[in-house]
């Protein structure tokens, strides 16, 4: 599965992202990490290196739900056709609405 999200940010579900990763690395599980970056928090020093590789059907999004437009319009390749989109973060909202995010099964 693709990994894309805040890998070089100090954030909540950047952190989460860079967890997730850890533990797929350390479980054998295939996947790549694309770093997004959303321009509104600081850095990390030691940032991870991201391979920016869409290799997989499936991605997990670890972005902010406020900034998930910004991302698909940023990050188009990311959707469509036989792809699939796992969204985590730590915004609660009431609905998804399906043209924010694109179209839903």
């Amino acid at each position: 599965m693709n990994l894309v999200g805040y890998f070089r940010r100090q954030s909540g579900v950047g952190e989460v992202a860079r967890r997730v990763a850890a533990v797929l690395d350390r479980a054998g599980v295939p996947h790549t990490t694309v770093c997004y970056d959303d321009r509104d928090g600081p850095g990390i020093p030691d940032a991870p290196d991201c391979d920016d590789r869409l290799e997989f059907a499936t991605s997990i999004v670890f972005v902010n739900g406020d900034q998930f437009d910004r991302f698909r319009r940023e990050m188009p390749e990311v959707f469509g056709p036989g792809r699939r989109v796992v969204g985590v973060w730590f915004w609660e909202i009431e609905s998804v609405d399906a043209d924010r995010v694109g179209h839903l099964h």
